[in-house]
């Protein structure tokens, strides 16, 4: 028990919790191998093809049969995160609020922020073929110049033949600015696509789902790394394993506390289908 000069703290009735970033970079990569995750470690083998060649027949003997096999691309999940805390039994008693719950929500947003920089951090895949503007010479767009680099970025997929239904780019929140003093994007759409939700578009451009995040990647505020691209372009796999999230007492304290691991791993599987351009904030 407290001893005499213990004085008793009163806790507000609602915790004061951060703002969360939004997670959209596993979001608009497929999960097409999410299932083959056993521990980490694991590596899933992804089997590829390439095109058959077109022949023309002239009536005689055909060629030998292609062999299409394109290989295998290795999916290794080699990324495991964890937390663990604990909430002090006095805090609990005096605490009205469920902390130990609003601490757990807390980690689960933190380890899928761990997450989402990892996948964004994958445009250093992308070939130089497919870049707009590059470290050593960026691009600083505007109000009336951001809109037309990101249809050169269209471009780009469209030249590799990206399939158009299901295309995306994710932009930091000062891109959006700009291009909110655009006419050709703010006054253009339904009112569903001017909708702004967590985890959803913000609008389309040249069949591009516009999506915002603070996790695009970027070095001291300069060298944004603005990803566009197709989910078929890159995989994300992740996984809780059940018997890794649980609460315990523990041993040398009087409280509750809560662990947990993350498995998740990522891959880059078609780079033609991704356009990365290099911007620096105006």
């Amino acid at each position: 028990m407290p001893g005499d000069n213990f004085k008793p703290i009163i806790w507000a009735g609602e915790i004061l919790a951060a703002y969360k970033t939004r997670h959209v970079y596993g979001l608009v990569a497929n999960s097409d191998y999410e299932g083959e995750i056993r521990a980490a470690g694991d590596t899933v083998l992804i089997n590829s093809v390439s095109d058959p060649t077109v022949r023309a027949y002239t009536g005689v003997d055909i060629a030998s049969p292609d062999e299409p096999n394109g290989g295998q691309i290795p999916l290794l999940i080699d990324q495991a995160d964890y937390v663990n805390f604990m909430v002090d039994k006095v805090d609990e008693v005096q605490g009205k609020p469920d902390r130990l719950r609003e601490i757990a929500s807390r980690a689960a947003f933190r380890m899928a922020q761990a997450a989402d920089l990892y996948m964004a951090g994958k445009y250093t895949l992308v070939g130089a073929a497919n870049l707009v503007g590059t470290d050593g010479s960026p691009i600083v767009p505007t109000a009336d110049t951001l809109y037309e680099y990101l249809i050169d970025m269209g471009v780009i997929l469209d030249e590799n033949d990206v399939p158009e239904d299901g295309r995306f780019v994710v932009l930091p929140p000062w891109c959006r600015g700009l291009l909110q003093k655009d006419d050709r994007f703010a006054n253009f759409g339904t009112d569903a696509n001017h909708a702004f939700v967590r985890g959803t578009p913000v609008k389309m451009i040249d069949r591009m789902a516009v999506y915002i995040s603070n996790n695009v990647p970027n070095t001291t505020g300069t060298l944004y790394k603005i990803i566009a691209g197709h989910p078929d372009a890159w995989t994300f796999a992740n996984q809780l394993p059940a018997d890794s999230l649980t609460t315990y007492t523990p041993e040398k304290r009087f409280g509750s506390a809560m662990k947990g691991l993350h498995l998740y791993g990522g891959q880059v599987i078609r780079p033609y289908a991704l356009a990365v351009a290099t911007f620096n904030k105006v």
